[in-house]
């Protein structure tokens, strides 16, 4: 029994130790936002988005509206002008305990909406944070406005949140579909909309998923997105598994639609605009042993939504961009699309690539000698002009080393006649 109350002494003990090492939060109280020249309803729904943006803050302690409201009834107030000066919005703050108090307004200057919030502390009654956000964005669209509002104030107390920016502003898509294979949609006059960095980072997620209609309803809102860039690192492995530094890519939707294999998803961006020689570039840093010890370098590599889905044997993905557009193939591009298209034996899609300018007779000629496609080989070798006898003899080598001896010796008769 004693061995047991030790136990649990020693439990409790570490439970207070746990919660005395977590930082206090700051409490904070958000008074019902004041609509000037904009209807009450909607300023009576961006508080409660605003109390939603906070709420997530690990610094601070958001207290419920449903707190606020029956205090603000117990003085016999509501949300009008009846508490509308700072004194009196103290005294509430005090009344539900707050450390700090918003109050703020929104009003709406022709087709712009200006958010203004203030934020003061309760025991001094100074004025400690003031911002003031506008947006020319239709009325469904203004939490875009809150979230940066929201993100200005938790950064206030110490926070890092990505700030959305408000110029980013793309005109909304109405009634009239978007036309195959196109990114243009009937735009409404003056109807514009934010994608915030919360839309974006959920918009890449269903891609990265394949959630077509998730993916479909946000390209119906957003424009723009489906060319959007998205930045993040990649870690960079050496054969152990051991990381020895990152990449940092810079994709566009597509790239990962392609790369994971959503073929539906291809489509749905595709017919959206979305560019399927789009070539961003893997940049970074990787550690490597050189006379004397580590050293970093950098690194950069160019990748295309065709030499990814080339690159991942996702088939499907790369016959439906191929039938879309033609991957460039380039001294000044670098593209490594026919390369992987011949490592994987893909025959109808190197004859695809050839036939579209995208694969020179040079390498469709080691391609095919590297796979044992023999008619190709006799096709080139009895119409092409440009076949020379240094591709002939890497042809040979190939065709040799893959144990296609039919093919080099077939390679070899007619490099002997020229």
């Amino acid at each position: 029994m004693r061995r047991c109350f030790c136990l649990w002494l020693a439990l409790g003990w570490i439970a207070l130790a746990a919660s005395a090492q977590e930082p206090a939060k700051t409490s904070i109280a958000i008074y019902p936002i004041k609509a000037a020249g904009a209807e009450a309803s909607l300023a009576q729904a961006l508080t409660s988005l605003l109390s939603t943006q906070l709420t997530p803050s690990p610094k601070l302690r958001v207290i419920e509206e449903a707190m606020l409201k029956t205090v603000m009834e117990r003085q016999g107030l509501n949300a009008s002008d009846a508490c509308d000066d700072t004194t009196c919005q103290v005294q509430i703050g005090k009344l539900i305990q707050a450390q700090k108090i918003i109050t703020g307004d929104i009003a709406k200057l022709g087709s712009k909406y200006v958010l203004s919030l203030k934020l003061i502390d309760i025991q001094t009654g100074a004025l400690e944070f003031t911002t003031q956000d506008k947006c020319a964005c239709p009325e469904d669209e203004l939490d875009a406005l809150v979230a940066v509002a929201g993100a200005k104030v938790r950064n206030h107390f110490g926070e890092a949140v990505p700030v959305p920016d408000l110029s980013r502003i793309v005109a909304t898509a109405v009634a009239a579909p978007a036309q195959p294979g196109s990114a243009r949609l009937a735009v409404a006059p003056g109807q514009k909309l934010v994608a915030t960095q919360e839309v974006v980072d959920l918009f890449l997620k269903d891609v990265q998923g394949g959630n077509l209609e998730e993916t479909q309803m946000l390209l119906n809102g957003y424009l723009g997105l489906a060319n959007a860039k998205f930045a993040g690192d990649e870690p960079y492995k050496n054969s152990k598994g051991e990381i020895q530094g990152y990449k940092h890519k810079d994709w566009t939707p597509l790239h990962y639609a392609a790369q994971n294999g959503h073929k539906e998803v291809c489509s749905l961006l595709l017919a959206n605009g979305a560019d399927a020689n789009a070539r961003s570039t893997k940049q970074g840093y990787m550690t490597t042993w050189v006379e004397g010890g580590y050293a970093y370098i950098d690194i950069a590599e160019a990748v295309t939504p065709f030499e990814l889905a080339a690159e991942n044997k996702n088939k499907e993905v790369f016959d439906l961009l191929i039938e879309k557009s033609v991957p460039s193939n380039s001294e000044a591009t670098k593209s490594s699309v026919w390369v992987w298209v011949c490592r994987n034996g893909w025959k109808d899609e190197a004859e695809s690539l050839h036939a579209k300018g995208a694969m020179f007779d040079n390498d469709l000629m080691w391609c095919a000698a590297c796979n044992g496609w023999k008619d190709i080989v006799e096709q080139l070798l009895s119409t092409s002009v440009s076949v020379d006898s240094k591709a002939i003899k890497k042809a040979i080598k190939c065709a040799e080393k893959s144990k296609h001896q039919d093919v080099a010796d077939l390679l070899s008769q007619h490099l002997e006649k020229k």
